[in-house]
């Protein structure tokens, strides 16, 4: 009868294993955190003002938009390999989890790697290691492309060996992680919304998040020991920007304005003021 080919047909749905980028849908699903990722960097733009140029700030952003993209390839393979090697967990959880772990703790490792290898390349390359400072693409007043491809890979570097972290861990932790996920996912039983919350709710979400707190370490940013290391902000600084530093900054202009063409007399003031 149809109303039993119907209960069959819904018990089937409920069945069926949740699997990750199922044909048209999952196109447009990547579409729309594509979009997702590019609203939420032109929102931070907006609200930290005038500190960058949008022309810097694209150049920030492309880094952390290839890097997603390829972070998002991985995440798809990982999820499809974790699913069918581990025998626990399917796709959609196993993607869940990656989505978790790169915008948490993968965020704190990418920071870390960034100031470790430049801190690395200070001490090696010197002079050399200017190229590599994370948002310095100008020499001598000029744009220089091979600056920004320098650090390009360097973030590329970083992303990747993050992730190749949180592989290792979920490999480790495989049984304890896919118990969580299931017990956070399991709400969601129906293999459509499951892979709705998993694939558009979890990622516009962390994300944005992921986004605006690795945004504030990749722009440029000011070097201690005339440029030999990173400042050390403080945590506060990393979540939330560099506000303090941008209204400071705001207001030395005054300074600058009345000193005309002479800005060296204008620094000396500015530096015995900040001192203080």
């Amino acid at each position: 009868c149809g109303s039993c080919h119907g209960l069959e047909s819904m018990a089937e749905s409920s069945t069926k294993p949740c699997i990750v980028l199922p044909g048209l849908y999952g196109l447009l699903v990547q579409l729309l955190l594509f979009a997702c990722c590019i609203g939420t960097l032109i929102a931070k733009k907006v609200v930290e003002g005038g500190e960058r140029t949008w022309f810097q700030f694209g150049l920030d952003s492309s880094k952390q938009l290839i890097g997603a993209g390829w972070i998002h390839i991985l995440n798809l393979l990982c999820a499809e390999l974790l699913g069918s090697q581990m025998g626990q967990g399917d796709e959609c959880e196993w993607y869940w989890l990656n989505i978790i772990l790169d915008t948490t703790l993968g965020v704190l490792i990418e920071y870390l790697l960034l100031r470790v290898l430049t801190d690395a390349l200070n001490t090696v390359l010197e002079e050399g290691a200017q190229d590599f400072r994370t948002g310095s693409y100008w020499r001598g007043g000029e744009f220089q492309v091979i600056m920004y491809a320098k650090q390009l890979g360097l973030w590329l570097v970083i992303v990747t060996f993050m992730k190749l972290f949180m592989v290792i861990l979920m490999i480790l932790l495989a049984k304890p992680l896919t118990i969580a996920a299931g017990v956070c996912l399991k709400p969601f039983m129906d293999p459509l919304l499951k892979l709705l919350v998993v694939m558009i709710a979890t990622p516009i979400i962390m994300n944005a998040f992921q986004l605006w707190v690795t945004d504030n370490f990749i722009k440029k940013r000011e070097y201690a020991d005339q440029g030999d290391n990173f400042s050390r902000g403080s945590v506060t600084s990393l979540l939330v920007g560099d506000g303090t530093r941008a209204s400071q900054s705001s207001q030395s202009s005054p300074l600058d304005a009345v000193s005309g063409s002479n800005s060296e007399m204008a620094a000396a003031p500015a530096e015995i003021q900040g001192s203080k």
